[in-house]
């Protein structure tokens, strides 16, 4: 069991890193010409429907629950984690004025929110 959850989380991790690359790319060139905090609501529900698809069928590929469940599920996820990565991402930036800093602290504490939520609910 320790074996398949740390195949899972190192699996996830790889997901979490292409879908962080979308998100950081999309989010440098936003910022250039929006606000920051809709720069980060663009990016990273583009990145989510990469790492949906990566989640459902490489991480979590076990997974015997139903599609539409698996997506609803997935998506109400992705708003707790939009709300948690956005909000990281706004008070770090507003305490350091540095967008790339706040970037990667609101990646990694979504990011561990997110792998709990989807490891325990959404492809249980």
């Amino acid at each position: 069991m320790i074996k398949n959850y740390k195949e899972k989380y190192a699996k996830f991790i790889i997901s979490g890193g292409v879908s962080t690359i979308i998100d950081f790319v999309i989010y440098t060139l936003l910022t250039s010409i929006i606000a920051i905090t809709p720069s980060k609501a663009i990016s990273i529900s583009c990145s989510s429907l990469l790492a949906f698809v990566l989640n459902k069928n490489w991480v979590f590929s076990n997974s015997n629950a139903n599609k539409k469940t698996i997506l609803f599920r997935y998506y109400i996820v992705f708003f707790i984690n939009l709300l948690v990565n956005v909000s990281t991402n706004g008070l770090v930036y507003e305490f350091t004025g540095e967008k790339i800093f706040s970037f990667f602290i609101a990646t990694i504490v979504a990011s561990i929110v997110n792998f709990s939520l989807q490891s325990k609910w959404v492809f249980k």
